[in-house]
C-alpha cells in the first residue's frame, strides 16, 4: 500500500531493516512491507510513561508478545543501530535475509568480517559512536559484547572488539565479556560441513582473541515454565538474568573475576551458567556442547572454576548450597578458582518480564568452566584435519589442539584408551 501522508513523528522505525532516524515535518511516501501491529494497552501506556506495576490493564499481553525489543527497558543510542544495505531482518525467523536474493542469509563469519570492512556505517560506528562513548565515560569498569554466534554478526563483533580493545583499552581486553547466544551441539550436528567449519571459525575468532571471556548461553535450552518455547522475548528474558547479575557486582572487579574464571586466559570459553531459581530448583543456561551432542557423553564434568554473584539480600546458607564449593574442592578444583561476589541489587520482577519469572526466588547466579568442552575441541580438530583444505588448516588445528589440552583434567588417555569424554 502506498499513500502520501504528512506527520511529524519523533522517529521512523523500519522493522525489516532495523533503521531508526529522525524526521522533520515533510511529505514522504510510505511503503508498508508487513502487516502493521496495533499497539496494545501496555505499549500505549509505556509510550507515555504511564505504566503501573500491578495494574492489570497495563500488563504485558503474553499471547501477542514475541520479541524482547518490543518491551525492553534498555537504554540505547539510536546512532549506534546498524543497517546492512543488502539485508533485511526477518522477524519470524530472526535471520538476515538478502534484499535482492531471498536465499542469501546473513550467516557466515566471513560475510560478517567483509561487512565490517565493506559497509561504511559499520566502520564509522567504531570511529565515531563507540569512540565517543568511551571518551564520555569517566571510568570504564566493564565492557560487554552480546552476539548471536550462528550469524554473520560474529564477524562484525570480532572485528569491532579488535578495534575497541586496541584503540580504547590499550590492547588489553581483560575487562571485556562476550555473551554468546548460540545453538547447541545437536544443532551443529545437523549442519552441513561448510556450516560446521564456519562454527569453528566463529568460536576461535572470539575465544582466541583478547577478550577476557566468552560466556556460552544456550538458545536451545528447554526453558522451564514458558508458555511459548519459541518466543525470542521469553528466551532472552531468562538469558538476561546472568548478564544482570554479573553487571551489578558491588565494588566491580570484572578483570579479577575473569582472570580467576579463565585461569589467566587459558580457558576463555565459559560454559556453565547457573541460576539459583528457588530453594529447590537450579537452572543451567550454559551451552556445554558447542560442536558435538551431549547425548553420547558419560558422567559429570570436572569444574575448573566457578564464580558466584549473590543478590544483595540473599540467604547465606542457600548461596553456600548453590555454590557447592566444598564438594568442588574435594573433586580437585583449587579453592583459588572459587569465588563469591555480592550484587548491588536483589532480583525484582518488573512488568516487562514474562509471567514465568514472577514466582522466581533468584538468590544467585554463577559462571563456571568445565572440561566437558574437551571432546568438542577434539572433534573440531579431527573435523578440520579431514575437511578443511584452505591455508588456515594448520593454524586451526594448532589452536584446537591447545584448547583440547587446556580443557583436559588429570591423566590424558590415548585415543585407544578413551571410553568416555571425561
Amino acid at each position: 500500500m502506498k499513500k502520501d501522508v504528512s506527520l511529524n513523528p519523533k522517529a521512523f522505525f523500519q522493522p525489516n531493516s532495523h533503521n531508526t532516524r529522525s524526521l522533520d515535518l515533510h511529505k514522504y511516501e510510505k511503503i508498508q512491507t508487513a502487516p502493521q501491529i496495533t499497539p496494545n494497552a501496555f505499549q500505549k501506556a509505556l509510550s507515555i510513561g504511564d505504566t503501573q506495576d500491578g495494574d492489570k490493564k497495563f500488563q504485558v499481553d503474553e499471547e501477542r508478545t514475541d520479541y524482547w525489543s518490543d518491551f525492553s527497558r534498555l537504554t540505547y543510542n539510536p546512532s549506534l543501530l546498524l543497517t546492512h544495505p543488502d539485508f533485511n531482518y526477518d522477524v519470524e525467523t530472526g535471520e538476515g535475509i538478502g534484499k535482492n536474493i531471498s536465499t542469501n542469509k546473513f550467516q557466515s563469519h566471513q560475510l560478517g568480517l567483509d561487512s565490517f570492512h565493506g559497509v561504511e556505517q559499520f566502520r564509522d560506528s567504531v570511529d565515531d559512536g563507540i569512540r565517543k562513548m568511551f571518551e564520555e565515560a569517566h571510568n570504564v569498569s566493564q565492557v560487554n559484547a552480546i552476539v548471536e554466534l550462528d550469524s554473520a554478526w560474529s564477524g562484525v563483533c570480532s572485528e569491532t572488539l579488535n578495534y575497541v580493545i586496541e584503540d580504547q583499552l590499550d590492547g588489553k581486553g581483560s575487562k571485556v565479556m562476550i555473551w554468546s547466544l548460540q545453538r547447541d551441539g545437536d544443532y551443529v550436528s545437523s549442519c552441513n560441513n561448510n556450516n560446521k567449519l564456519d562454527r569453528i571459525r566463529k568460536l576461535l575468532s572470539l575465544g582466541m582473541g583478547e577478550a577476557g571471556g566468552v560466556v556460552s548461553l544456550n538458545l536451545d535450552y528447554d526453558f522451564p515454565l514458558l508458555k511459548n518455547k519459541t518466543s525470542i522475548w521469553e528466551k532472552t528474558a531468562f538469558l538476561s538474568l546472568p548478564f544482570d547479575f554479573f553487571n551489578s557486582i558491588k565494588d566491580n572487579d570484572i578483570t579479577g573475576i575473569l582472570h580467576q574464571l579463565t585461569d589467566g586466559g587459558l580457558r576463555r570459553f565459559i560454559n556453565e551458567i547457573k541460576l539459583d531459581w528457588s530453594p529447590e530448583i537450579v537452572v543451567d543456561l550454559g551451552c556445554k556442547d558447542i560442536f558435538t551432542s551431549l547425548k553420547t557423553r558419560k558422567g559429570n564434568p570436572h569444574v575448573f572454576s566457578r564464580s558466584v554473584v549473590a543478590s544483595m539480600d540473599s540467604n547465606a546458607s542457600r548461596v553456600r548450597k548453590f555454590s557447592d564449593f566444598e564438594k568442588l574442592v574435594e573433586t580437585g578444583t583449587p579453592r583459588i578458582y572459587l569465588q563469591t561476589s555480592k550484587s548491588r541489587y536483589s532480583y525484582e520482577f518488573v512488568d516487562t518480564l514474562p509471567a514465568a519469572l514472577k514466582e522466581a526466588q533468584i538468590d544467585a547466579s554463577s559462571l563456571g568452566v568445565t572440561n566437558s568442552l574437551k571432546s568438542d575441541f577434539k572433534e573440531m580438530h579431527d573435523f578440520v584435519s579431514k575437511f578443511c583444505r584452505t591455508d588456515e588448516r594448520e593454524e586451526l588445528k594448532d589452536n584446537l589442539d591447545n584448547l583440547r589440552e587446556a580443557y583436559t583434567f588429570g591423566y590424558e588417555l590415548s585415543d585407544e584408551e578413551e571410553d568416555d569424554d571425561y
